[in-house]
């Protein structure tokens, strides 16, 4: 008998060799099991791993995003000018009711002249509104007129006429407590 064959004998022999044999399986069986369990967690963490890198490279590659500024230049708004007061009196005259006995400085009516201007070129030309107050109610009778359609543009100036006049009641107003003093009567004017 040579050294590396084994002799086929005794079934003692038969049985330890076959003992040994089963070890052996047993051990790889582990083995295997242990590589299984490893594989079991390694396969799913690698799929993992390569599904977020190619949703990544996908998202990366096929470019459903795209971004751009806009550039938005505001424009200047609309500036209403309105002139000073024309008055058709003199500095030294003064307003009294109608009926009253008039001196060489008394006007029964007043009649003061604004010119409105804007600085821009409309679409449409726009509407002129007006607001007259009166410092104190009742005191005077204010009307205004506007001249053509009181629509104004840039290329159409509109003119305002305020008249003013003093109430003529005597029961109303005791014209004691206001003679020989300065009243301002105040004009708003706004477009739209």
């Amino acid at each position: 008998m040579t050294m590396g064959q084994k002799a086929k004998g005794t079934p003692i022999e038969s049985a330890v060799l076959q003992k040994e044999g089963e070890e052996k399986m047993k051990k790889r069986q582990n083995k295997n099991e242990k590589r299984s369990y490893k594989s079991f967690l390694i396969i799913p963490l690698t799929l993992l791993l390569l599904l977020s890198a190619s949703v990544g490279v996908y998202a990366w590659w096929d470019s459903r995003r795209a971004e751009k500024s806009i550039e938005v230049d505001v424009g200047k708004s609309v500036t209403l000018t309105m002139s000073d007061a024309t008055l058709d009196i003199a500095a030294y005259e003064f307003l009294v009711p109608e009926g009253a006995l008039l001196g060489p400085d008394d006007e029964t009516v007043i009649n003061a002249t604004f010119n409105l201007t804007i600085d821009k070129e409309l679409e449409n030309a726009a509407t002129v509104n007006v607001t007259l107050i009166n410092p104190k109610d009742d005191l005077f009778v204010l009307d205004y007129e506007l001249s053509g359609d009181g629509k104004i543009n840039k290329n159409n100036p509109v003119t305002l006429t305020v008249t003013i006049k003093l109430v003529n009641d005597a029961e109303a107003i005791d014209y004691s407590t206001i003679k020989n003093s300065t009243k301002y009567i105040q004009v708003i004017v706004f477009i739209e």
